[in-house]
């Protein structure tokens, strides 16, 4: 049952990442400033390395203290090779502000679903 939460938590990601928050609302016609529509990226925030680090280091601390199974992990794993995969690809020409929010959702979704498998119960081997 847990591995099937979690499994769902790692599609739930990978749906996550293929959608994007968008608006309607359109400039008035003549009025459209790009510079004014995009929002500053913060320093601070553009290493998405250091998130993918910190998230590595929290499944080896799981696994090590049996918080995560060694399934559960190495789905975490494979989940944040695939977060660190993609900030590279798209870190290849510069990172946009989408592109650097976006990711840095992804981590926090993924960093998130490792704390909270960290919380649930892992199954007993004994029988009743």
């Amino acid at each position: 049952m847990k591995i099937a939460l979690f499994g769902c938590a790692i599609a739930a990601l990978a749906l996550s990442a293929c959608s994007t928050a968008t608006t309607n609302s359109f400039p008035t016609p003549g009025s459209y400033n790009p510079l004014a529509t995009t929002q500053p990226i913060d320093p601070g925030m553009v290493a998405i390395g250091r998130e993918v680090g910190a998230i590595d280091r929290s499944i080896d601390s799981a696994r090590e203290t049996g918080q995560l199974t060694k399934g559960e992990a190495r789905n975490a794993r494979r989940a944040n090779s695939a977060l660190a995969g993609a900030a590279d690809r798209m870190g290849a020409d510069g990172l946009s502000a989408d592109e650097q929010r976006g990711l840095q959702t992804q981590a926090l979704i993924l960093s998130s679903q490792i704390e909270a498998a960290k919380l649930v119960e892992p199954p007993s081997d004994k029988p009743d």
